[in-house]
């Protein structure tokens, strides 16, 4: 052997010099009458500076391109009526940072065909009709840091576009819809939700599926029986369920959503989205929808 002490004594020594904090000297050990069969180190990185202090691990060092669901995530929803006009994407972003959201489902953008721009502190992408129309859209807001996370996305039409992100556990799959209005004829409504139950059925079984959507459904706790206990919570300020209403029940009812709105004891003013013009109608039309197995990771949603 190819040494000046023997195997025990030099095994000894270099486990010694790992307990004080003293990089070990390699030695390589061999058979000097035959080819070396295999090359054996030893290697030890020590993890504590003396026999007295306690074990310690190493820090891990924080994906930057993945969300830490560990910590709290702000996502919402809001129906801005329009982005059209010049600087409105900078003020949307200026309201989203001092509400610290970090992805953000936006209904009627009203930008033009398909893209994705960064204004202020957040970046857009977006989906609606190729033509000057000027209706519906859809677009996704992004902090800097969920920027990074997003793994891809897709435009399906002006009111459906999907994103999916990396997590540290896994992914994120965030579907923004935006329902057709009540008064809308059943053609357009059947055409919608068969959409969007095809999206939601494409997504991935391991991913956490979040929907942000301007429903236009109101939902009633009344409504609430034992196929749909563990869909709707008792925290419901409407009194009724109307056509649309009854359509999203039923959507999450067969893909296994919960409708987190409906589970958290607020007062009224912090559940109501939409007032009339005079201020006196109020009701509960946007809503945001998750996979009922990972309810429980939510833990609080209120209306700003």
């Amino acid at each position: 052997m190819v040494s000046g002490e023997a195997p025990d004594q030099e095994w000894f020594r270099a486990g010694q010099q790992a307990l004080r904090g003293q990089p070990p000297q390699l030695t390589i050990w061999r058979r000097a009458n035959n080819p070396p069969q295999r090359t054996l180190f030893f290697v030890t990185n020590p993890i504590r500076n003396s026999r007295t202090a306690p074990w310690t691990r190493p820090t891990p060092v924080p994906d930057q391109r993945s969300l830490n669901l560990r910590q709290p995530i702000r996502v919402a929803t809001w129906n801005v009526q329009t982005l059209r006009r010049t600087g409105h994407a900078t003020l949307l972003s200026y309201e989203l940072s001092r509400y610290n959201i970090s992805i953000a489902g936006i209904c009627e953008s009203r930008w033009r065909d398909i893209g994705d721009k960064t204004e202020g502190d957040h970046s857009y992408i977006w989906s609606s009709p190729n033509d000057n129309s000027g209706l519906y859209g859809v677009a996704l807001a992004m902090s800097k840091h969920a920027r990074k996370c997003l793994i891809g996305w897709t435009p399906i039409n002006e009111r459906l576009l999907t994103a999916r992100f990396h997590h540290q556990q896994g992914k994120l799959t965030v579907i923004v819809a935006y329902a057709p209005t009540e008064v809308a004829d059943d053609l357009a409504k059947n055409a919608f939700y068969d959409q969007l139950h095809l999206v939601i059925q494409q997504v991935l079984p391991h991913d956490i599926s979040i929907v942000l959507a301007d429903f236009n459904a109101i939902i009633s706790s009344d409504s609430r029986s034992s196929q749909t206990g563990n869909i709707i919570g008792q925290e419901s300020p409407d009194p009724n369920t109307n056509n649309n209403g009854d359509r999203l029940l039923h959507l999450s009812s067969v893909e296994g959503l919960s409708i987190m709105d409906t589970w958290f004891p607020r007062k009224n003013i912090y559940k109501w989205t939409w007032y009339s013009p005079d201020g006196r109608t109020r009701k509960a039309l946007d809503h945001i929808l998750i996979s009922s197995r990972w309810k429980s990771s939510i833990t609080n949603c209120r209306v700003y």
